[in-house]
C-alpha cells in the first residue's frame, strides 16, 4: 500500500453538521427543578424590566401606585409567560410524543428570545418604543391572528419586535416537531395550534368580554358589557386589572396542568387524586361556601354584581386556592404518615409507590405557591387567612410539634382550620375587617360542630394511628369504648349546633340523625362514607337556614366594611373659581339624586347607599395598557 493511500485512509473524518445532533445536545443538559424555576422567573422578570425601560411609557415597570406595579412586575407578567410556555410545551408533547423533561429543557434554552422584542422596538422607533397592551376588542384579535406574519402590514397592539419573536417561535416549533415526527402535517398543525392559543392568551380581555356578552345576552336585554364595566367598575371581588388577569391565569394554568396529567401522567394523576382526600376537601369546601354566603347575605348582594364575569372568576379562584392549599398540607402529612398509611391506607400514593417523597415535596411547594397567588388575587385578607390555615396544618402534621399526636390539640387544630376556611370565604367580601363582622354564632357553631364531629375520620385509621402512637379516642379508649365516645360526640354536635343558631326544629332532627349515627358507629363493619354524608347534610341544612335569617348590614357599616378601591383622579380647576378642586370629589349615589361632596380625596367617607359610582371630569387612567 502506497504512502498516499495510507494518508487518505488515516485522514480524520469531518463530522457533518446535523440538526438532530444539536437538538439532542440541547435536550440532555442537567438542571434541577429549583434551578429551572429560578431561571424561568429570572428571564421573565428581566423581560419586564427591559420592556419598561425601552418601550413606552419608559416606566421600568415601576408606577406611582406601588400595588399595581408589584402585581404587574412580579406576578401578572411571569404568569403570562408561564401560560404561553406551558401551551407550547403541551402542544409539542401531544403532537411529538417526546419526553417531558427534554421538551422543557429545550424550550428553556430559547426562552431568552423574549428579551429581543423590546430591544428591537427601541432601535426600530429610534428610542421612542411601542406601547404594548392586550388586544381589548374582537377586531384587534382577528387582526393579530391573521396579520401578524404579513410584512409591512400595520397590526394593532403587537410591535415589530413581537412579530419577529412570534415568527421565530412559530418556525422553531415547526422545526422541532418535524425533527421528532418527520411529518410536515403534524409540525405545521402543532405550530398553528400553539400560535392560535398564545394569541388568545394575548387577547384574553377581548375573549372574556366576548364570552360575557354571549352568556349574559338574554339577561342584560342585549346590552353590551364593555371594557369599562369589566375592568374599571366597582362591585367586583377583584379590583385591579393585573389581579383580574392573574386570577384568569391561575384558572388557565390549572386547566393546562390537568391536560398535562391526562396526556402524559395518568398514574401521577391517580396518585394526586388519591392523596387529595375527597371527603376532607368537600368538608372545607362547604365551610368556604358558608363563609361566601354569609358575606353575600350581610352585604345585601350589593358587593356582587351578577353580570360581572370576574365575580364568578373570583369565586372559582377562591375554591382553587382552598384546593391547592389543602392538597399541599395533605401531601406533607402523607410524607410523615407514610409508615402509618402502609397499615391503614396502603392504596395511597406514597405507600403504594406511585409518588416519591421528592415528588410529593415538589408538588406541596408548587401547590402552596399557587394557593397563595390565587388567594392574593382576591384580596390581602384572603391571602393572610390561607397562609395561616396552611401554617396551622403544617404544625398539626409536621415535627417537631406534630399536634396530631396529642389530644385535644389535634381536635382544636382541625376546628381552627375549619373556622379559617369559613373566614376565607367571608373575607372575599369583607376584606380586612372579616373577623370583626363575622357573626359570632357562626364562629361558635363551626368550632363546636367540627370539634365534636371530626373524630369520625379516626375510625378507619385505628391500626395506623396505634402503630405510630397517635392519641385518638380509638387508641386511648380502645376500639369499643372509642366508638362509643365518638358516637356520643357526634350525637351531641348534631343536637347542639342547631341550638346555637336558634333552630329548635333542626335540633330535634339533629338529635334523631345523631342517634342513628351513634348506633351505626357501634356496628363492627361501619364505614366512613355514610357518616360523612350525614355530617355534610346536617351541617349544610343548618348553615343555609341560618343564612336566610340574617339581614344586610346598615349602609354606614357596609361602606366601612368594603371601602371603594383607590382610583387616581385628576380634576381641573374652573376658570376664575379660585378653589382647589383637587380637594373635593363628587360622588354620585345609586339610590340618591344629586351629588355628595367629600372633602379630601385621600379619605374615604362611609356614605350610605353603597355601591357608589364616580363622576370624573377627565378620562380615567387606563390601567389596561400593560
Amino acid at each position: 500500500m502506497s504512502k498516499k493511500t495510507r494518508r487518505i485512509r488515516n485522514k480524520p473524518k469531518i463530522k457533518r453538521f446535523s440538526l438532530d445532533t444539536v437538538v439532542r445536545k440541547l435536550e440532555d443538559y442537567e438542571i434541577g427543578i429549583a434551578e429551572f424555576a429560578i431561571t424561568f422567573l429570572s428571564i421573565t422578570i428581566l423581560r419586564s424590566f427591559i420592556e419598561g425601560l425601552m418601550e413606552r411609557p419608559h416606566i421600568i415597570g415601576i408606577l406611582k401606585n406601588v400595588r399595581m406595579s408589584s402585581w404587574a412586575f412580579l406576578i401578572h407578567f411571569p404568569l403570562f409567560y408561564l401560560s404561553c410556555f406551558t401551551v407550547i410545551f403541551l402542544v409539542i408533547k401531544a403532537v411529538a410524543k417526546v419526553h417531558s423533561a427534554k421538551i422543557a429543557k429545550f424550550l428553556l434554552l430559547f426562552l431568552p428570545l423574549i428579551l429581543f422584542a423590546p430591544v428591537f422596538d427601541y432601535f426600530w422607533t429610534k428610542g421612542e418604543g411601542f406601547k404594548l397592551a392586550y388586544a381589548m376588542s374582537g377586531d384587534k384579535f382577528i387582526s393579530i391572528l391573521l396579520g401578524a406574519f404579513i410584512p409591512f402590514k400595520s397590526v394593532p397592539v403587537i410591535s415589530p419586535g413581537m412579530r419577529i419573536e412570534t415568527f421565530v417561535m412559530f418556525s422553531g416549533a415547526i422545526t422541532y416537531i418535524y425533527l421528532k415526527t418527520r411529518s410536515i402535517l403534524k409540525s405545521v398543525s402543532g405550530a398553528v395550534l400553539a400560535y392560535s392559543i398564545i394569541i388568545c392568551i394575548g387577547s384574553m380581555p377581548a375573549v372574556i368580554q366576548a364570552a360575557a356578552n354571549l352568556l349574559f345576552k338574554a339577561e342584560t336585554n342585549n346590552l353590551i358589557i364593555d371594557r369599562s364595566f369589566l375592568f374599571l367598575k366597582p362591585n367586583c371581588m377583584i379590583d385591579l386589572f393585573d389581579k383580574k388577569m392573574t386570577a384568569v391565569y391561575v384558572i388557565l394554568l390549572t386547566v393546562l396542568g390537568v391536560a398535562y396529567l391526562i396526556i402524559d401522567r395518568k398514574k401521577s394523576a391517580k396518585a394526586i387524586i388519591l392523596s387529595l382526600r375527597t371527603t376532607r376537601y368537600i368538608h372545607y369546601l362547604l365551610l368556604l361556601s358558608f363563609g361566601v354566603l354569609l358575606g353575600y347575605r350581610l352585604s345585601g348582594g350589593t358587593l356582587f354584581d351578577p353580570y360581572q364575569p370576574f365575580n364568578y372568576i373570583g369565586l372559582a379562584v377562591l375554591f382553587l386556592s382552598l384546593l391547592y392549599g389543602l392538597h399541599s398540607a395533605t401531601l406533607l402529612n402523607d410524607i410523615v404518615d407514610k409508615q402509618c398509611d402502609a397499615l391503614s391506607s396502603p392504596e395511597r400514593a406514597l405507600p403504594a409507590g406511585t409518588l416519591t417523597e421528592k415528588g410529593a415535596i415538589a408538588l406541596a411547594i408548587g401547590f402552596l405557591i399557587m394557593a397563595l397567588i390565587a388567594a392574593l388575587s382576591i384580596n390581602f385578607a384572603c391571602f393572610i387567612v390561607v397562609l395561616i390555615a396552611w401554617i396551622v396544618s403544617y404544625i398539626y402534621s409536621m415535627p417537631p410539634f406534630q399536634l396530631k399526636k396529642y389530644m385535644p390539640f389535634n381536635l382544636f387544630s382541625l376546628a381552627a382550620t375549619a373556622y379559617l376556611s369559613m373566614l376565607c370565604g367571608f373575607a372575599a367580601f369583607s376584606r380586612v375587617l372579616a373577623p370583626q363582622f363575622l357573626p359570632w354564632k357562626a364562629t361558635i357553631a363551626v368550632l363546636v360542630y367540627v370539634f365534636l364531629s371530626v373524630s369520625i375520620k379516626d375510625l378507619k385509621d385505628y391500626d395506623g394511628d396505634k402503630a405510630c402512637g397517635y392519641q385518638t379516642f380509638m387508641t386511648l379508649l380502645g376500639p369499643k369504648k372509642g366508638k362509643i365516645a365518638i358516637g356520643l360526640l357526634v350525637w351531641i354536635s348534631y343536637t347542639v349546633t342547631p341550638l346555637i343558631f336558634g333552630q329548635k326544629i333542626m335540633a330535634f332532627i339533629g338529635f334523631a340523625v345523631g342517634a342513628a349515627n351513634f348506633f351505626y358507629i357501634r356496628l363492627p363493619k361501619s364505614k366512613e362514607l355514610p357518616l360523612f354524608i350525614s355530617y355534610y347534610v346536617v351541617g349544610t341544612v343548618v348553615c343555609i337556614m341560618y343564612v336566610f335569617t340574617l339581614k344586610p348590614l346598615p349602609a354606614k357599616e357596609l361602606a366601612a366594611w368594603k371601602p371603594l378601591p383607590p382610583v387616581e383622579r385628576k380634576i381641573r380647576k374652573k376658570p376664575g373659581s379660585g378653589l382647589n378642586r383637587s380637594s373635593q370629589i363628587s360622588r354620585k349615589s345609586s339610590d340618591r339624586k344629586g351629588y355628595v361632596k367629600v372633602k379630601s380625596s385621600n379619605k374615604r367617607s362611609p356614605l350610605p347607599g353603597f355601591p357608589l359610582q364616580h363622576k370624573i371630569n377627565n378620562r380615567h387612567r387606563d390601567e389596561n395598557s400593560n
